[in-house]
């Protein structure tokens, strides 16, 4: 196992930031905010981009609405990530912010979480 787990982290080439939301009180006002986790854990970032199809009465239709990224995050498995996170991830040198991290799938040697574009919450 602990071979399998060397061999998935020798694939991190990436880096990311894990913020968790935190509830905070502001006179009578209860609010949210994200509150550094994790900083610099190193990671491997996928995403696919693709038309997805959708089959309505058996007929299979395809246009531009349906175009979607799918975006992975794959982790070391000691980190506890919450749903709702928001990454900051370093990847090939550009930087991109993702919330609505999914619950964690956790396997022997990794741990898998899908990300939102924070662009699509704007």
């Amino acid at each position: 196992m602990v071979r399998i787990k060397r061999d998935i982290e020798s694939l991190y080439t990436d880096s990311c930031d894990i913020y968790e939301k935190e509830e905070y009180t502001e006179g009578n006002v209860t609010k949210h905010r994200y509150v550094l986790k994790y900083s610099d854990i190193k990671c491997r970032f996928s995403y696919e981009t693709g038309l997805f199809s959708k089959t309505r009465s058996g007929v299979r239709t395809e246009d531009a609405a349906r175009l979607k990224q799918n975006i992975k995050l794959f982790l070391p498995t000691e980190l506890h990530i919450k749903a709702g996170s928001r990454i900051d991830i370093t990847h090939l040198g550009m930087k991109y912010t993702y919330v609505n991290s999914s619950l964690s799938a956790v396997y022997k040697g990794h741990t898998e979480i899908i990300l939102d574009s924070i662009k699509e919450w704007a």
